[in-house]
């Protein structure tokens, strides 16, 4: 009889649940506690990728918080220096020299995404340095150091990001295949125990769940957006 196939995309709690389920299963039948060892070391397997992955996630949180930082670190700075500007100006922000850095309004600079808003003010170090005014001159090399700092950030989330869905690709996939294969091969023996046995036509299929259930809560998507997607 067939069974229900595990998805590449299942949550690991999920694929844990069903494992923990059918070792049970076989372990409380006669006729079929000796096939429970092998479905205990595919859990045991997948308590060990699921530390790896939870290790992927935390790696990932880590690099969106030190992204928000910058971002507002930065959104900090381009506001002190709109009143300096603004100051500078005669309370003014429809000057020339205000549009010169801001084109419209500080707001809209600082709504910006960490990424979108160092592409604005990223040469805005190099601008300041010929400025006169010494209140103007001295947010330079401020600017100059967010910048450095947003971009690795920035570069940081990304290598987690990548890390984290290559994980899956080449760890999780091939858990996922090795557990359906078990778990092929666990029907089959089955199903030849019931023909032999005179059990019950749907026998094997007692063993493994039919149908998906919810998966237990996770701190992070199974696939989330690639990385041009993310906020910030």
């Amino acid at each position: 009889m067939s069974i229900r196939l595990l998805r590449h995309d299942d949550a690991l709690e999920t694929i844990w649940d069903d494992l923990v389920y059918t070792e049970a299963r076989l372990s409380a039948d006669a006729h079929a506690k000796d096939l429970a060892k092998p479905v205990a070391a595919l859990i045991a397997r997948v308590d060990k990728i699921s530390l790896e992955q939870r290790a992927k996630w935390r790696a990932e949180t880590i690099a969106q918080a030190q992204v928000d930082k910058c971002d507002d670190d930065l959104d900090d700075r381009v506001a002190a220096f709109s009143n300096d500007l603004s100051h500078a100006e005669g309370g003014k922000k429809n000057t020339d020299r205000y549009k010169f850095y801001f084109g419209s309004s500080a707001t809209d600079v600082i709504r910006l995404g960490l990424k979108s808003e160092l592409d604005k003010i990223g040469d805005w170090a190099t601008k300041l340095k010929n400025e006169k005014a010494a209140a103007l001159k001295a947010h330079a090399k401020a600017f100059a150091a967010l910048v450095t700092d947003g971009k690795a950030a920035l570069a940081e989330r990304t290598a987690a990001q990548t890390a984290r869905a290559s994980h899956r690709i080449e760890t999780i996939h091939g858990l996922v295949d090795d557990i359906n294969a078990s778990r092929i091969s666990i029907a089959g023996e089955l199903d030849k125990r019931a023909a032999k046995l005179g059990l019950p036509h749907d026998y094997s299929s007692r063993f493994f769940r039919h149908s998906t259930h919810a998966p237990k809560p996770q701190q992070q998507p199974a696939q989330p957006p690639p990385p041009a997607a993310q906020p910030s």
